[in-house]
């Protein structure tokens, strides 16, 4: 048995990365911060308000899955300190592993500063209560939820990127035929965009959990 399971963690080793590279190219975020987004669902069975979705899955470097099962209760506004705290998986392999607490301060640097984390989370935590109501004890509303209050599958948060690509004007295969955009085009967006304007690349790490 031992060697047996010897075998198979070699075999599984050597054949590790073998394939062809999955493809999550980022976006294009500052574009996306210009576009003129409606807060209704960009495509059927999409989450509500996009733009807030890309400002949070940007920013806190996040899976596609992790912002489709994400609830209103795991984001916390401070509004004396105005910082947002999303509490996220420890874990890459499960989105239910929640443990690490992430958090963003306001970054306005003008009344109609684009972008900035706690102002666009805290109009949409105000547009969800508008919506669906304010937080109940037991909330499980999604973060980011239909129209109907329903949960976004994960292939439907891969539709969405694409739509949003597709509005920048980006191709969505490469030259051979695969798909350029994926599960972790927000974590690559978010890096490229990070990287982009200084910050440290410890930090990316550290956010990117």
């Amino acid at each position: 048995a031992g060697l047996e399971l010897a075998s198979k963690r070699m075999v599984t080793s050597c054949q590790r990365g073998m394939g062809p590279p999955r493809q999550s190219e980022p976006l294009n975020y500052e574009a996306i911060l210009l576009l003129d987004l409606p807060t209704d669902p960009l495509v059927e069975g999409g989450p509500l308000n996009t733009k807030a979705l890309a400002v949070m899955a940007t920013m806190f470097l996040t899976r596609e899955i992790e912002v489709a099962m994400a609830e209103r209760s795991h984001v916390v506004a401070d509004h004396e300190e105005k910082t947002i705290s999303w509490l996220l998986p420890v874990s890459k392999t499960d989105y239910k592993a929640l443990g690490c607490r992430r958090s963003w301060g306001c970054s306005c640097t003008s009344p109609s500063s684009a972008g900035c984390v706690y102002h666009t989370m805290s109009d949409h935590l105000n547009f969800l209560s508008g919506r669906f109501g304010p937080p109940a004890l037991d909330d499980h509303l999604p973060l980011f939820p239909t129209s109907d209050g329903g949960a976004v599958s994960p292939e439907t948060m891969l539709e969405l990127i694409e739509m949003l690509a597709t509005m920048l004007g980006e191709e969505l295969h490469t030259k051979d035929g695969r798909r350029k955009y994926g599960k972790h085009s927000w974590r690559s967006t978010g890096a490229v965009f990070l990287a982009g304007i200084g910050v440290d690349l410890l930090k990316i790490q550290l956010m990117a959990r």
